[in-house]
């Protein structure tokens, strides 16, 4: 709630959905200089550690490596993409698909 309250921010729920709020209160962890929110998640069954980024593009990115350690398989892309991340516009000519994330009381 003093996220929501600090930011100014709307919860715009369908009450035809019967959409229920849940908060969780889970420890994060900031890292000193900017601020960012880290959290654990659950990729393909493996723990990773990422930070939220609610700027970005709806996807996650990583690095190569990253990748490689989370056994994701890569997909060359025809034409590159561009994405919004914390380091700005990126492009990227790789993705992984069907990546399954727990995180955060859900999964996606």
């Amino acid at each position: 709630m003093d996220f929501l309250t600090s930011t100014c921010s709307v919860l715009d729920l369908n009450p035809a959905h019967q959409e229920r709020l849940w908060l969780y209160r889970e420890p994060k962890s900031f890292d000193g200089d900017t601020k960012r929110i880290f959290v654990d998640l659950e990729i393909n069954g493996r723990t990773a550690r990422a930070f939220l980024d609610t700027g970005a593009t709806l996807l996650a990115d990583c690095s190569r490596k990253n990748a490689m350690k989370l056994q994701l398989k890569e997909e060359k892309l025809s034409e590159p993409i561009v994405a919004v991340t914390y380091k700005g516009l990126v492009e990227r000519n790789l993705v992984a698909r069907d990546v399954s994330v727990k995180g955060l009381g859900k999964e996606i």
